[in-house]
């Protein structure tokens, strides 16, 4: 089966010219047996809090987490420059949309309850319905004026929700879903999607707008500020499987590229894996390879189950890690009172209470 982005009920987000297409084929990687494994061990650890705001949703709408069939997020900078990206207003020009695919379809009543829901605990935030292109949609405003309001509404047939960072996205997005005149991935992306395994069911595409929305090329942001392209995929069964190349201006760019990952990936891994309550130690997989060829970092590699259940998943505090020997509370201790540590071994050493 090829999981191209084309292919979804989510394409009426794709724009003419889309600089970064994002794709997840939802419902053929939650069938696969590491999805599985890993909500199993997940559904274990989900808060109540959580429980509560996914309650609410489902008899909101009538839906479940099962419902989701496809994701996809496409937007077009080619027209924006750098000074409009700096504005913190800028995502009012962006043209940019995030389209979510459903089983079920789903009202715009249902839609509206959801979006307040979601937006519940954020006091500043107003919910509000409107109209798109004739249509009804919602709109999600901040109070304050340098945020720009976000816009959803669905599909014809309920079955795809789409949201946009302004109204013209939505508006265009509308317009080439009631017409059925969609948007093809530029030659560019075509050309970098072919680079992907056909059973990816994660994908972006990325190519370097023709404009000065991207940095300048100088030597004060080498290597990525040369960067054109990417292509990245994601291939889920038993395994994960993860393939990235990233194409440069020049083979110079691309050998410095591959240096910096092999220094910033640990760091960042080991960052967001502790940002999740993981205490114990991170590690990458003994496959993960960062090359360079030519104008190109290529970058992959495979996780197993054993690889990634104990990093992802807090571990739970049936059997607490001792801060001072590592041992957890299930491990025999090898010798000593129950309650003794090392340090405290030592100490009666040197008070000469072991003779």
């Amino acid at each position: 089966m090829q999981h191209r982005a084309e292919n979804t009920l989510c394409r009426a987000a794709i724009m003419p010219n889309a600089n970064i297409v994002f794709s997840i084929d939802i419902a053929d990687a939650r069938s696969t047996d590491i999805i599985k494994q890993v909500e199993d061990q997940n559904a274990a650890i989900v808060t109540a809090t959580s429980d509560a705001t996914r309650e609410k949703l489902e008899q909101a709408t009538g839906l479940t987490r099962n419902d989701l069939v496809a994701a996809l997020f496409a937007a077009n900078f080619t027209n924006m420059s750098l000074n409009v990206i700096s504005s913190p207003s800028f995502l009012s020009d962006v043209d940019a949309v995030a389209a979510l695919t459903l089983a079920k379809p789903l009202t715009h009543k249902g839609l509206l309850a959801a979006m307040q829901i979601m937006n519940d605990n954020k006091h500043a935030v107003q919910v509000t319905e409107v109209s798109v292109e004739g249509k009804p949609a919602v709109a999600i405003r901040s109070a304050n004026p340098t945020e720009t309001p976000r816009y959803a509404a669905t599909s014809k047939d309920g079955k795809t929700v789409y949201v946009a960072f302004n109204k013209r996205s939505l508006t265009s997005t509308l317009q080439r879903e009631t017409s059925g005149s969609y948007e093809k991935i530029c030659p560019d992306l075509q050309m970098l999607e072919k680079q992907i395994p056909d059973h990816s069911q994660i994908r972006l595409l990325f190519r370097r707008p023709e404009s000065s929305a991207m940095p300048k090329l100088s030597s004060n942001n080498e290597p990525f500020g040369k960067l054109q392209t990417i292509s990245a995929g994601i291939n889920l069964d038993k395994q994960i499987h993860c393939r990235a190349a990233l194409t440069f201006t020049g083979s110079e760019s691309a050998e410095t590229a591959a240096a910096q990952l092999r220094t910033l990936l640990p760091l960042f891994v080991m960052a967001t894996m502790q940002s999740t309550g993981n205490k114990t130690g991170v590690s990458l997989p003994s496959s993960l390879r960062i090359e360079a060829q030519d104008t190109v970092c290529n970058l992959s590699f495979t996780l197993s189950e054993s690889d990634i259940i104990p990093q992802i998943i807090p571990q739970t505090p049936a059997h607490p890690v001792s801060n001072e020997t590592g041992r957890t509370a299930a491990q025999p201790k090898s010798s000593g009172t129950p309650a003794e540590s090392p340090r405290s071994k030592t100490q009666r050493k040197d008070t000469g209470d072991n003779k």
